[in-house]
């Protein structure tokens, strides 16, 4: 495993990687300025647009023809160059005293994301939303900071980071009407750092950011196992995802002692 590229970022927190292999590119947001950001490896050119406001989540939508954030307005998509944005619903968190935090398309295309709290005043009033297209849903409630997700391979399962409680729990997961049926079980981390962005290979394994402990690390949650681990130069280890032959992993960092945040380009 080496770094084969980086990128410094003047950034206090860099978060939601996804790769999309048509156009050999990156995209990540930076939420401490409201900003997407799209790194071609191919040319190594990076290009950013502004968002509306506080953007904590951001994906590729199921056809891989557009990234879709959620923003301080609600759910919103660009074109792959990050132009001719289009809000797609009004969802204002911020009159709750939270933003959005992280998300994932589920495989029927809904759009599944997350909140924190911008302040300790309510602990456990964020939650899990679901967007189908027409309207958003709750899924869970009374959380800390969600956090990472992923799903099973055939959609059934889905996994979530609650990130203070030092945990990963998976729920049954109907596909078919989008919701959440129960819980079966959860695992707490005994490591460096707290859970944070996580991302699910081929064989059911789990790449896991772990914030405060400068690392990104593999997991076999079935043994609660650690297999291998990156060490990496900053501590605030946010997120990550693999290229689609899963020999390249990109992971997010954040740095709030000097604002200056990486994002690594690793061959595992």
């Amino acid at each position: 495993m080496k770094i084969v590229a980086q990128k410094i970022i003047y950034s206090q927190l860099l978060e939601s990687p996804c790769f999309d292999e048509d156009n050999r590119s990156l995209y990540f947001i930076d939420i401490s300025n409201s900003l997407i950001f799209r790194w071609n490896l191919e040319t190594n050119e990076l290009i950013s647009v502004e968002t509306s406001g506080n953007v904590g989540a951001l994906v590729l939508d199921k056809n891989n023809s557009a990234i879709i954030s959620a923003e301080n307005i609600g759910v919103v998509s660009y074109s792959k160059d990050l132009t001719q944005p289009k809000l797609l619903v009004g969802f204002d968190l911020h009159k709750k005293d939270r933003r959005f935090n992280d998300g994932i398309i589920d495989p029927n295309g809904r759009y599944i994301f997350g909140s924190k709290g911008l302040s300790q005043e309510h602990p456990l009033e964020c939650a899990l939303y679901s967007f189908d297209g027409d309207r958003v849903s709750d899924l869970l409630k009374g959380l800390t900071i969600s956090n990472g997700m992923s799903f099973s391979p055939d959609g059934r399962i889905l996994y979530h980071v609650d990130t203070p409680t030092g945990m990963i729990s998976w729920y049954r997961y109907n596909l078919e009407e989008g919701k959440i049926e129960y819980k079966i079980n959860s695992f707490a981390f005994d490591t460096e750092g707290l859970p944070d962005g996580i991302t699910i290979d081929k064989n059911g394994k789990f790449w896991i950011a772990f914030w405060g402990g400068a690392k990104v690390s593999l997991w076999d949650l079935d043994k609660g196992r650690e297999i291998k681990k990156i060490n990496l130069s900053l501590k605030c280890v946010t997120s990550c995802c693999l290229s689609k032959d899963e020999k390249v992993l990109f992971v997010t960092t954040g740095n709030t002692e000097n604002n200056f945040s990486i994002v690594y380009q690793i061959e595992i």
